[in-house]
């Protein structure tokens, strides 16, 4: 009699099992041997499985024809949404014997498999993150950032985007190059130039740090994606603190005594908002004297940075008695402002000292006499005064007149002179005649 077997059919998803009984449409129930391509074995009379595996996944059989085949193979892996693969097993079919003997039935049925794929998602393999500093370049810092992907889908064609999701310095991401290789494994890259103006960074501090990051995303066009966060960081370098205003000083001669007192003043600006500024002075000119002594400093420490130094300048009010009426004398000082980073900046403030009149004074004077009868028609001789007058641009001029006597006496000018320097000496000379 002859026992003709039939061909089975099965379909399975990628990743899940499929299970049945070849011998369920067949007459003889017990499968002997069990072949896949160069494979072949025998199944166990005990009862006991026997397994194939292929690049798809295993298929175990045991002696009464039940199976399972679980589609987890690599090659099933890379099966996009919707593509299939045929796997064909062959099978004998034997009867056992009364006498323990085997007799092939059927030989080479088969059991063929349809395996269906699903999507996978893709996945990240690498990525590099970004960085630039501030004032390397100008108007625009820039760097590269990348992401590496891969689809075990071989017939995806992955795109990408990406989106900020943090930051606040303004930058942004462009397209730079994009590929996808679109073979097994699939591994695609995407780089994208990142861009902010310098001009955004210049409140960072030398070595402080901003982050901005970005979410590139690949699509695999079937609802698959992968995404990774990279990161850019700046880096600030030192700004140099700037000067925004200042107040020079005046003083007027005995205005007060002993000393006489004015304000100065000088505002700074520094756009490194860590930055904390300290001040120092220095004479830069004038010779009174005067000194600068510390009234006050500040330091906001926010952004803009604005301090400010306040010294109050004194000199003695005898240095500045040789200044005639408005006549001025200058005293200079430097003020710098220092961020601690190497950055500084100076400004020079003038203090004006003027002059008021100081009267002249008599140093010295000679009185002088005659006698009857010494000389005739007249007597005569010399009387002098001697004056100083500290305004040395004053010149002095001379006169006279006459306070007391009766015998009708007179003077007339015989010489004067004004030397024109400091302490001013003075001199004058007369004749008297009577």
């Amino acid at each position: 009699m002859a026992l003709t077997a039939k061909n089975d059919t099965a379909a399975v998803t990628e990743n899940l099992q499929a299970s049945g009984n070849v011998t369920d449409n067949d007459l003889v129930k017990t499968v002997g041997r069990i072949s896949f391509g160069t494979q072949s074995v025998n199944v166990p009379r005990d009862g006991s499985d026997v397994s194939l595996t292929t690049g798809h996944g295993t298929l175990t059989i045991n002696r009464s024809g039940q199976y399972t085949f679980l589609a987890n193979g690599a090659a099933s892996e890379a099966l996009a949404v919707g593509e299939t693969a045929t796997l064909v097993f062959q099978y004998d079919l034997v009867i056992l014997s009364l006498l323990g003997l085997l007799t092939v039935a059927q030989r080479n049925v088969l059991l063929t498999l349809t395996i269906t794929g699903t999507n996978d998602q893709p996945t990240v393999t690498a990525f590099s993150n970004g960085a630039v500093t501030e004032d390397n370049a100008s108007p625009n810092l820039s760097t590269t950032v990348s992401v590496n992907f891969s689809d075990i889908d071989t017939r995806d064609v992955l795109s990408y985007s990406q989106t900020k999701t943090s930051g606040t310095l303004g930058g942004t991401l462009s397209l730079l190059s994009s590929n996808d290789s679109g073979t097994s494994g699939n591994a695609g890259s995407v780089s994208y130039t990142y861009r902010v103006a310098n001009s955004a960074t210049q409140f960072l501090a030398a070595g402080q740090t901003a982050t901005e990051t970005f979410t590139i995303t690949a699509n695999d066009g079937n609802g698959g994606t992968a995404s990774q966060v990279v990161t850019v960081t700046v880096t600030g370098t030192n700004d140099r603190p700037t000067v925004t205003s200042f107040s020079n000083g005046a003083v007027t001669e005995d205005a007060t005594s002993p000393e006489l007192s004015t304000i100065v003043s000088a505002n700074f600006s520094d756009i490194d908002t860590r930055d904390v500024l300290s001040y120092s002075q220095t004479k830069t000119s004038g010779t009174l004297g005067g000194t600068l002594s510390l009234l006050s400093s500040n330091d906001s420490g926010t952004s803009g940075n604005a301090g400010s130094v306040s010294y109050t300048y004194r000199v003695a009010n005898s240095a500045t008695q040789f200044l005639a009426a408005g006549q001025t004398a200058t005293e200079t000082f430097t003020i710098t402002a220092n961020d601690g980073n190497g950055g500084t900046a100076s400004q020079v403030v003038t203090v004006t000292v003027t002059g008021t009149n100081d009267r002249p004074t008599v140093t010295s004077f000679s009185n002088g006499a005659v006698t009857e009868d010494a000389t005739s028609p007249e007597l005569s001789t010399i009387v002098s005064a001697n004056f100083s007058d500290i305004d040395t641009r004053d010149v002095l001029s001379y006169s006279q007149t006459k306070t007391s006597g009766t015998l009708g006496g007179t003077l007339s000018l015989l010489s004067s002179n004004d030397s024109g320097t400091s302490g001013n000496a003075g001199s004058v000379s007369y004749t008297y005649r009577v």
